[in-house]
């Protein structure tokens, strides 16, 4: 996997776009440098890793996967959106941390999988064997499952469940098809949106998927607009368990340690130049 520069570098990369960072989100950014010792933390160990849910990140969102893999819960006014259904091995973890947050696996309306690989894809049927839960893909990872497609979305699409309303980009790079999504998540009487990677990185040495990555970066840079909440399909990528630790401590009238906004365009800058020098070593290597 590819490392990340460190929240150091992030706030430098803020500084040179000229994006304001305002007092309460430099209080949080000093405390994520502390927490990381000024770095992104390694790439989980699959051999070590372990359940991490639930954890509530907003008022009807929280984080249901691993400490290698994300799986993220969606709370709508009509049922529930799963998003990524984790290794075999764990989606039956998953499913109870959504009972232990007092709701009913059985009323998971929606499957979005981020993408085809069987860390994401593995527990397909066993989300829809408790659930009758419809399944989504791109048609590209579809055939990468090596499953027979049942719901594909496209670039542009866009899912309503109740008053939820999930927008989807299709963001080739990791796999072919990529599904990121965009979408509010609430806290308290305050909205905010969130966007999430539905894969950040490439982790072949094919020069089509660093160019691929570069595109799809590229064109979220040009549509995006207002994302305040960066998600990623692997937790380290938007240091999901070190804001956590934050919000559990968060106290009344503090900012959200999820939402910054300039965070997130930095992010998208980070993957964009990586991927850029990841693209010229490779092409001068052959």
């Amino acid at each position: 996997m590819n490392k990340f520069a460190g929240v150091s570098a992030r706030v430098l990369i803020i500084l040179l776009l000229g994006l304001a960072l305002p007092a309460s989100a430099q209080d949080v950014e000093h405390k994520l440098s502390a927490a990381t010792d000024g770095q992104r933390p390694a790439d989980a160990n699959t051999e070590t890793q372990q359940f991490a849910g639930p954890i509530k990140l907003f008022d009807n969102l929280y984080y249901i996967g691993t400490s290698f893999v994300s799986a993220y819960l969606l709370v709508t006014s009509d049922g529930l959106i799963m998003i990524d259904a984790l290794y075999e091995g764990y989606t039956a973890e998953a499913l109870d941390a959504i009972r232990d947050l007092g709701f009913d696996p059985a009323d998971i309306r929606y499957l979005l999988v981020t993408h085809g690989h069987q860390d994401h894809a593995g527990g397909i049927d066993e989300v829809r064997n408790v659930s009758g839960a419809k399944v989504a893909m791109s048609a590209a990872d579809w055939t990468l499952a090596g499953l027979m497609p049942e719901l594909t979305y496209t670039d542009g699409d866009a899912l309503a469940l109740g008053d939820t309303k999930i927008h989807f980009f299709v963001t080739p790079g990791h796999t072919k098809g990529v599904l990121s999504m965009q979408f509010t998540v609430r806290d308290g009487t305050t909205n905010h949106q969130a966007f999430l990677f539905g894969g950040h990185n490439v982790t072949s040495n094919n020069t089509e998927d660093f160019a691929a990555l570069i595109s799809s970066v590229q064109k979220l840079q040009g549509s995006l607009s207002n994302i305040e909440v960066n998600l990623t399909s692997h937790p380290w990528a938007a240091l999901i368990f070190q804001r956590a630790e934050l919000l559990s401590a968060r106290k009344p009238g503090e900012p959200h340690p999820f939402v910054d906004g300039a965070d997130f365009t930095a992010f998208l800058a980070e993957r964009l130049e990586s991927s850029r020098q990841s693209l010229a070593k490779l092409g001068s290597s052959q």
